[in-house]
């Protein structure tokens, strides 16, 4: 998506789409994430989408060749279970890690996917409760994951 305004897309059973717009600035989702679970105080500093400004939204197929961990994210999603909230503790150490300086940002879905193959395949058939993701990432977090390069 070219104009980098579309944030967030929820397709209902029905086929009706919500979208999130907003400009491609974090200080709304870091607001968000401060104040919760309360709306931020005031507007942080973020002006309005001007719609007519903006004239058109683009939407192109991701190549999953280019966005490998799309791909990824896709089969872990078909696998339902714990192994999205896996999926999103693996990504969120290996991003920890490179933003360390311990891991090239070229390794970081490969250090996801040896995250999750060390989980035990039963982690599918568990429901994503508070508990269940809990549990699942200090499994993660006490292995030291993600693996680094060697």
């Amino acid at each position: 998506h070219p104009e980098v305004t579309v944030h967030g897309l929820v397709e209902f059973e029905d086929g009706f789409l919500f979208a999130n717009l907003s400009r491609p600035d974090m200080k709304m989702p870091i607001a968000y994430g401060l104040f919760w679970p309360d709306p931020p105080p005031g507007r942080p500093g973020v002006s309005p989408v001007n719609l007519a400004r903006l004239g058109k939204l683009t939407f192109h197929r991701p190549s999953l060749k280019q966005f490998p961990a799309l791909g990824l994210a896709y089969r872990v999603l078909e696998q339902g279970g714990l192994w999205p909230a896996a999926f999103s503790m693996a990504n969120e150490m290996a991003v920890s890690e490179f933003l360390a300086g311990r891991l090239p940002f070229e390794s970081i879905v490969t250090s996801i996917r040896k995250t999750l193959a060390q989980l035990d395949e039963t982690i599918g058939r568990q429901p994503a409760d508070p508990a269940g993701i809990k549990e699942v990432a200090e499994k993660i977090r006490a292995r030291r994951m993600p693996v680094r390069n060697s």
